[in-house]
């Protein structure tokens, strides 16, 4: 049985190749509150976004 980092492996290199393809890119990593049952409370995560802009 394949991993789950096995299955996405050609998702993530097709991603990697379109972004690369880009002439701009831009990323931003903001920090958010997630739920973390064991702890009681939350904790500290990062979301990523991409963008691109593609505009002369």
């Amino acid at each position: 049985m394949k991993s789950a980092a096995q299955m996405a492996k050609g998702l993530y290199e097709l991603q990697l190749k379109t972004m690369h393809g880009f002439e701009r890119l831009f990323c931003d990593e903001t920090p958010m509150p997630v739920l973390d049952p064991g702890r009681g409370r939350t904790r500290t995560c990062q979301f990523w976004a991409h963008a691109t802009d593609d505009r002369p």
